[in-house]
């Protein structure tokens, strides 16, 4: 083997030098710039690679859920994604929840196959919020697959969703497709290349930026030259509302013929293709080629590789975090599936079960209600989130949460989700409670009331009797509705927990921003902040008398010559252009970086609270860049401020 610069690692000189074999089970990936690389040689390929989990319904967790961009960090002008896998046989990526995955304008995947071969899952992900924060047309999908063109090659893709997919595009309108759901590239590769595509489902929706169009599925075949493809079962959702122009968007697209769908034996069936919005004008379920088709059955009747599909409203627990659907037309509306999928994304048993979509549809009789879980005590305006775990969902279940006061009625409504924000409820002492309904019937059943008390936040409010001299004593004055806890702090390591603290002994370093926080009932009120100007006595250089002496009943004017150092703040302007490789300063100054630096050159703290800095073009009085001091911005005697 040899030593490669490219992705690390070592070159294989034979197939017992690939990194082959390999499991990843239960990993948690964060805050990196991509998120998995499997990459392999082109001639010796990875063989049985495998990220995975030791059990169904536990996933792998690339991305932070709770910290949007953790993969990518948003800024990157370069390729990134949740896992990619570069010359890989045999390999499966399944049991994974890919989450928070952004950059700017490079590629953009949740998964990215390049050139597989042998037969590859990709199962059982959830893929969600892959975002773009640059306003570029860069094509970004939740899965995309290339293969390799010769030999024998199958993708088993199956019990995926694929949701909350982002772009910012606010360009000019365009057809181009910049978000795709599911991606494959399959111009080549004829019969022995198959994508068997299975009960996944597919969400995009692109309102919030009209002039990018999209697609769910997107794929290139030809009668003769194009990879072979499976594809039923599927829930193919674009959401997509307000278009207008040229953008569109779309369910599925195959880009090469109007009526023929892919190569040999390929087949479009049984899939649930949702247009929601402008059916028909903006939005279509299937363009093939430059033809589009408005719902499954126009696709149908059209391409003679299309049967079975439908057109309804899967009717999302929630579009952009939980694809369980409770449409009835789903349910046992899809082909028996393959052998090898056994189950599904919640891990149920397919027995087998012919519903479409990655989740098996039970119609509903006598619904669970389940037990709210959460924190029960929570302050006004924070976020804090209640859970109904444990009840029934599917088909034909849904969730009313109501809360009221202790002992009821409960009547004012919340959410319908299994997730409920408190946020929005007063201050108060409440109970809250979930109706679990099932619409065969219907029946309904109520959850045990939940414990709710939203507690007011306190104000707070703070000052001092400065300036003060050195020597001398300070007293701070705190202030509040309600609050029963203080906590003060400021320079010098002051910290007190009295309402009213005092400084006695005062130096030029007690000088500052003082701050008091007040609690009550464990909520925080938001800081307070005082400003203490502490300086030296006035140094008193003579005492004159004029005339001296004097008469008795005579007058003299006494007169008293002292100092008193004042803030003497210093600014100075810097412009400075680094080098992008070698960080040392380059000329012209074209592109430059401008820095403002203040100067406190005295040894007494200078308050520049409301001070403006300014920046003028040469010869105008255009203020292009103005700059306001907050109050209790104080400069430290001897200090730099940048």
């Amino acid at each position: 083997m040899t030593a490669t610069t490219t992705g690390g690692g070592v070159t294989p000189t034979s197939a017992a030098g690939s990194n082959s074999q390999n499991l990843y089970p239960n990993s948690t990936i964060r805050n990196v710039y991509a998120g998995v690389w499997f990459n392999g040689n082109t001639t010796f390929r990875d063989v049985n690679t495998r990220i995975t989990t030791t059990a169904c319904g536990i996933f792998n967790s690339i991305g932070d859920p709770n910290l949007v961009s953790d993969i990518g960090g948003g800024n990157l002008t370069t390729q990134t994604y949740g896992i990619q896998a570069t010359n890989q046989d045999g390999f499966t990526i399944s049991n994974n929840e890919i989450r928070n995955v952004s950059n700017s304008t490079g590629q953009l995947d949740g998964i990215n196959v390049t050139v597989f071969t042998g037969t590859c899952t990709i199962s059982n992900n959830i893929i969600r919020t892959i975002q773009r924060t640059g306003s570029t047309t860069t094509v970004m999908s939740g899965i995309r697959a290339t293969h390799q063109t010769t030999g024998t090659n199958t993708m088993r893709m199956y019990n995926n969703a694929i949701m909350d997919l982002i772009s910012p595009y606010t360009g000019t309108a365009s057809t181009t497709r910049g978000v795709r759901g599911i991606y494959l590239l399959t111009t080549t590769g004829g019969t022995t290349v198959n994508y068997e595509v299975w009960n996944n489902a597919v969400v995009v929706d692109q309102t919030a930026n009209a002039n990018l169009s999209s697609t769910c599925f997107e794929f290139a075949g030809t009668a003769t030259t194009g990879a072979q493809i499976t594809l039923s079962n599927n829930v193919f959702a674009n959401l997509t509302t307000g278009q207008t122009g040229t953008p569109r968007h779309y369910g599925i697209n195959h880009t090469s013929s109007a009526t023929v769908f892919g190569n040999g034996a390929s087949t479009g069936t049984n899939n649930d293709i949702y247009i929601s919005d402008g059916v028909g004008v903006t939005g279509f379920a299937v363009q093939g080629a430059t033809t589009n088709y408005n719902d499954g059955a126009a696709w149908n009747t059209a391409v003679a590789q299309a049967s079975g599909n439908i057109s309804v409203d899967p009717q999302f627990l929630s579009a952009t975090s939980d694809l369980h659907p409770s449409a009835n037309a789903l349910n046992n509306a899809g082909l028996t599936p393959p052998a090898y999928i056994t189950f599904d994304l919640d891990c149920a048993a397919r027995t087998p079960d012919n519903d479409i979509g990655p989740y098996i549809l039970n119609a509903c009789s006598t619904p669970t209600a389940g037990i709210i879980l959460g924190n029960g005590s929570t302050c006004d305006g924070d976020v804090n989130d209640l859970t109904l775990d444990g009840s029934s969902v599917g088909l034909g279940i849904t969730f009313q949460w109501l809360y009221g006061p202790v002992g009821g009625p409960y009547t004012t409504p919340l959410g319908n989700l299994l997730v409920q924000s408190t946020t929005g409820i007063p201050t108060g002492t409440y109970e809250v409670v979930v109706d679990v309904t099932c619409n065969a019937g219907p029946t309904t059943v109520t959850t045990i009331p939940f414990a709710l008390t939203i507690n007011q936040v306190p104000t707070a409010t703070a000052s001092n009797d400065g300036p003060i001299c050195v020597a001398g004593t300070a007293n701070f004055t705190g202030g509040t509705d309600i609050g029963t806890d203080f906590q003060w702090s400021g320079p010098d390591g002051f910290t007190s927990t009295n309402q009213n603290p005092s400084i006695s002994g005062l130096t030029l370093s007690n000088g500052g921003t003082y701050t008091l926080v007040v609690t009550a009932g464990g909520c925080p009120s938001t800081p307070a902040t005082t400003d203490l100007q502490v300086t030296n006595p006035p140094t008193i250089q003579s005492v004159t008398a004029n005339p001296n002496p004097i008469c008795a009943n005579g007058s003299s004017v006494l007169n008293v010559n002292a100092f008193a150092e004042l803030p003497n703040v210093l600014i100075s302007e810097i412009l400075y252009n680094l080098s992008s490789t070698t960080g040392i300063g380059v000329v012209p100054y074209t592109g430059y970086t401008d820095l403002i630096e203040l100067n406190n050159a005295s040894t007494v703290p200078a308050d520049i609270s409301g001070w403006t800095l300014a920046d003028y073009a040469t010869g105008t009085t255009n203020n292009s860049h103005p700059f306001t001091f907050p109050p209790g911005t104080i400069i430290p005697p001897t200090v730099l401020l940048w």
